[in-house]
């Protein structure tokens, strides 16, 4: 991984690996399963290795009206316990409407999180759960260019242990506009 410094290139260093399986049983439907070693990505954890596994199944019809994703993955070193992560989304296209949907569980540790050791322990590990639902509606078209206006809320939930410092299930709203450029479908 690049350090701090993005102006210069680092001399390559073929420390790492990794490896993919994909299956596409129809034109429908994608599977993958990965798995990948990063040796000492963080400069602020000197010898300590990452192993890296996703796993995630896509669907999206034919139509190109309706798509689905459910997706897993985890990190693991010899200092910490394994953090896992899920996500599962999905968006449905009626018309000049997108309807979509998104759940998130991540596991995030102290660290991450900026957290004081001595009150929470060294390997604690948070998790934390987010729901989002939103829609967009196109709006207008420039030219090849399309335009769409949206709307999102999104609830969240973590650990009782981090309310003091994130609130009792936060939730938020963002309001957006979206341009499509000509070539992209």
């Amino acid at each position: 991984e690049p350090n701090e410094n993005r102006y210069n290139f680092d001399k390559p260093r073929f420390d790492s690996w990794s490896g993919r399986v994909t299956y596409n049983p129809t034109a429908a439907l994608s599977m993958q399963v990965s798995q990948g070693f990063i040796k000492q990505p963080e400069l602020l954890h000197p010898g300590v290795d990452v192993n890296r596994t996703t796993a995630s199944i896509s669907f999206a019809n034919s139509e190109g009206s309706s798509n689905f994703t459910a997706l897993w993955g985890m990190n693991k070193t010899k200092k910490h316990a394994a953090e896992h992560g899920v996500l599962l989304e999905g968006s449905h296209v009626k018309g000049k409407m997108t309807y979509y949907g998104r759940y998130e569980w991540v596991q995030k540790s102290i660290e991450e999180l900026d957290l004081d050791e001595s009150k929470y322990g060294h390997d604690a590990v948070f998790p934390v759960h987010a729901l989002t639902a939103g829609l967009a509606f196109e709006a207008f078209a420039a030219g090849q260019t399309r335009f769409s206006l949206g709307g999102q809320l999104s609830a969240f939930s973590a650990d009782n242990k981090l309310n003091d410092l994130y609130g009792n299930n936060p939730w938020s709203a963002q309001i957006y506009i979206r341009l499509y450029p000509g070539r992209i479908k």
